[in-house]
């Protein structure tokens, strides 16, 4: 059984260990997870997986009041941080009002797409810039070195496929329809050309940290979330959820949520800080579809 954990938690490990987190004999390493807490979700699971003698990992739950957060963040000081990137935003919000007072040697981010915006605001409060993970439910797709030119996909654990609808392959600088991965390390229920809704796209280009797996460079999100609009010169113009993401990272709320209705678009915001002007921000989403090519819509 411990053979069996330690091979499920393989692919977690080298996505570590390319953001430089060294495990020493000497040295016990303090980690928090922020995510899901509950039993039977995979974060929660993997997190009580890899905590051992030399990583001390401490799950706290990412929806618990920021506060409650910011509490115990600042009393166990942990070295290295990993959360999703919405909760990183916030964290960093809190770090630069003085609030949050931690010091971590590594930041993580994964699950949801880490924006340039939030990598910005992150590296402004910490002073380091996080390291971006790709992973899901099935396992850890690619993660970040220190060169930070995109995310190395984890080709010794895991075969992946980007492809359009019918299953051909997308060339590198092209994004795909969707992924076919196929797992190389897990035993107990193996994963055969398994599609994932992800729209990905690879670089042409290798890294020059000298490993030679191929580099993600963008991860639009997922097939599910695109929007349909009807485009200016006829057809239908397909909307990545990267072009709200980009907008709403750069306003002050905690989360927000662009809802297709039949007359139109409904954008909705929570957890607002200090003043938003509705206008701008409509104006702003209207830019923005504008330069997609699409009739705008109310």
């Amino acid at each position: 059984m411990f053979q069996h954990r330690c091979s499920e938690n393989q692919d977690e490990q080298s996505a570590f260990e390319w953001a430089g987190i060294k495990i020493k004999l000497t040295h016990r390493v303090k980690i928090v997870q922020l995510a899901s807490t509950s039993s039977f979700h995979i974060t929660a699971q993997g997190g009580a997986t890899m905590g051992n003698w030399w990583m001390l990992i401490m799950r706290l739950a990412a929806s618990d009041p920021v506060a409650s957060i910011v509490e115990r963040l600042n009393a166990w000081q942990p070295e290295v941080l990993k959360a999703y990137p919405s909760l990183l935003r916030i964290l960093a919000d809190e770090q630069i009002a003085g609030r949050l007072q931690i010091v971590p040697r590594t930041v993580l981010g994964g699950s949801y797409v880490l924006t340039a915006e939030t990598r910005r605001r992150v590296a402004q409060a910490r002073g380091k810039v996080p390291f971006n993970l790709y992973a899901s439910t099935e396992c850890v797709l690619a993660g970040e070195c220190d060169q930070h030119r995109g995310m190395h996909l984890m080709e010794d654990l895991a075969i992946v496929e980007v492809v359009d609808q019918d299953n051909r392959p997308m060339p590198p600088g092209t994004y795909g329809d969707k992924l076919l991965l196929t797992t190389l390390f897990k035993y107990t229920k193996p994963l055969i050309r398994y599609e994932m809704d992800d729209s990905v796209r690879l670089s042409p280009d290798l890294c020059p940290c000298g490993r030679p797996f191929r580099l993600v460079d963008d991860v639009q999100g997922r097939v599910w979330e695109v929007l349909s609009l009807e485009s200016k010169t006829g057809g239908i113009v397909k909307i990545q959820p990267l072009v709200f993401l980009r907008i709403m990272d750069t306003l002050p709320v905690s989360g927000w949520q662009v809802v297709q209705e039949a007359d139109g678009l409904q954008v909705l915001l929570s957890g607002v800080r200090g003043s938003l002007d509705d206008a701008i921000v409509v104006d702003k989403v209207r830019q923005a579809l504008a330069k997609q090519g699409v009739v705008v819509p109310r």
